[in-house]
């Protein structure tokens, strides 16, 4: 009985065993199974934001290039109104100027006449100036050499006057042997200027 009874508690046992390691088997199966099926889900769902984020991409790549269409139909049109301006505007000057050249043709043969008798008489004028301007320039030139030579003539005569009364000096210069102007200085006996 013992030995029954110890039978039937080693096969309750191995049974309960046996089920557990199922349970565990089992329940890791369906973690598995829920990982699994939880990254299919997140990666259909990061495919879908990526679907949608590629649409809108694309959406605002439409709306910008219809935009920049638009701004450049705009711009074509503001360019063609201002073309056209100008060139009415050009067409009317053009017209303007034909008018004015014909009044201004028959009022300038009389312009030309009379620039021409204005330019002769500044010639003459300026060929008046330079001629003074060269009498002028004679005429400082004589002055200055009169000047300078009578500035040498004044210091030719005031080394003459003060040589002459060096000699005509009583006390003469123990150094030199000339005559002393002033008092000068006597050293040991002897004078020097």
């Amino acid at each position: 009985q013992r030995e029954d009874y110890r039978q039937q508690c080693l096969l309750v046992g191995r049974q309960r065993l046996s089920t557990e390691a199922t349970e565990r088997r089992q329940e890791r199966d369906r973690e598995r199974l829920q990982r699994n099926q939880k990254y299919r889900q997140d990666k259909e769902l990061r495919q879908q934001e990526k679907e949608q984020l590629q649409r809108a991409q694309e959406e605002l790549d439409h709306w910008r290039n219809e935009q920049w269409e638009q701004l450049r139909l705009l711009t074509e049109a503001q360019q063609e109104r201002q073309n056209k301006a100008a060139a009415a505007a050009l067409l009317i000057s053009s017209q303007q100027a034909t008018q004015q050249a014909a009044v201004v043709a028959s009022s300038d043969l009389a312009a030309k006449e009379e620039r021409e008798k204005q330019e002769l008489e500044d010639k003459i004028a300026r060929q008046k100036a330079t001629a003074a301007a060269k009498r002028k320039r004679a005429k400082e030139r004589k002055q200055a050499k009169r000047a300078e030579e009578t500035k040498e003539a004044r210091e030719q005569e005031r080394k003459a006057s003060k040589q002459k009364q060096k000699e005509a000096s009583t006390f003469k210069c123990a150094a030199c042997g000339d005559g002393i102007l002033d008092c000068g200085f006597e050293k040991n006996g002897s004078k020097f200027c």
